[in-house]
């Protein structure tokens, strides 16, 4: 039995039970609460939505007193993390048409954005683009880079580009961004291009600039390519290659017929190869016809 408390203890104390994922603990605090305020009410769904309760939190949702943009950006991303693209579209269309005083901000935006990106339609994409720029949301945060990966999902690398070129300052991220965009569309001499381009204007390239560049090599089979890239960032940079840097090198080798040299790489890779590296190979030894590398990667 929970002694008494005040309003805030009880809040504080069903957060920390929704935010470790003790869902059913979260609940029972709930259901007792003398009264309940905004902040435990989304706390709530906030748990629900985490552990992948889908319906009790639209429930929940449903049966609330009132709500605040809190609330709304809950349910969105919950829509979101829980691939529900298409309701994550149709509850921020719902806010803006019930709620007249609430102002969609970078919390909704980030949710939305991700979600338009996972559904690929342009049209939406755009639409909701021009919905930001009409509200003052700029691209200088992260939500520069969400937009340049939506664009690029949604398949226009040139309205990728064209966000990129309205970033001001621009850090990291968008030059990610784009440089795994522009792999992702096999243009892989223009991600080399503005590989160069970033690394003259004085920004260091980090781990995923070089999943995007080993990427874009071996969607194009530049092998030759690849292998520096893969060289370069550790001599260079000094940036530790992860397995999906090895995945990268080994899909390049085994596109263009360099089997002996992929196995050579997964056999002095630091982590054990996953699932991607040996269908890498096992496509390379159809391809090409290696029996022994075939039987080796089945192995």
């Amino acid at each position: 039995e929970i002694p008494e408390r005040d309003s805030y203890s009880w809040t504080a104390l069903l957060h920390g039970f929704s935010k470790s994922g003790k869902i059913e603990a979260a609940r029972d605090v709930f259901d007792k609460m003398p009264t309940r305020n905004l902040v435990s009410w989304n706390a709530m769904i906030n748990g629900y939505m985490r552990s992948g309760d889908f319906e009790s939190a639209c429930k929940l949702f449903k049966s609330m007193p009132e709500r605040n943009l809190i609330t709304w950006n809950s349910v969105i991303e919950g829509c979101e993390s829980n691939g529900r693209f298409d309701e994550a579209l149709s509850m921020f269309l719902r806010m803006l048409k019930e709620e007249d005083d609430f102002k969609p901000n970078n919390a909704t935006f980030t949710s939305l954005i991700s979600a338009v990106a996972a559904s690929a339609i342009l049209r939406t994409a755009k639409w909701i683009h021009g919905f930001m720029v009409k509200n003052g949301i700029g691209s200088d945060s992260v939500i520069g880079t969400l937009l340049i990966e939506m664009y690029s999902k949604c398949g226009s690398i040139e309205s990728a580009m064209s966000v990129f070129g309205s970033v001001r300052r621009k850090k990291v991220g968008h030059w990610n961004s784009v440089i795994v965009g522009l792999g992702m569309h096999g243009m892989a001499d223009e991600a080399s291009e503005l590989f160069k381009e970033m690394v003259e204007s004085g920004v260091k390239p980090n781990a995923v600039t070089f999943v995007g560049l080993l990427n874009a090599c071996s969607h194009v089979g530049y092998v030759k390519e690849a292998r520096f890239y893969f060289d370069l960032m550790v001599k260079e940079y000094g940036v530790e290659r992860k397995i999906e840097h090895f995945g990268c090198l080994v899909d390049a080798l085994c596109r263009t017929g360099h089997l002996q040299e992929a196995k050579t790489v997964v056999e002095k890779m630091p982590m054990r190869p996953n699932k991607v590296i040996w269908m890498s190979l096992l496509r390379g030894a159809k391809n090409y016809v290696d029996v022994e590398t075939g039987e080796y990667a089945a192995h």
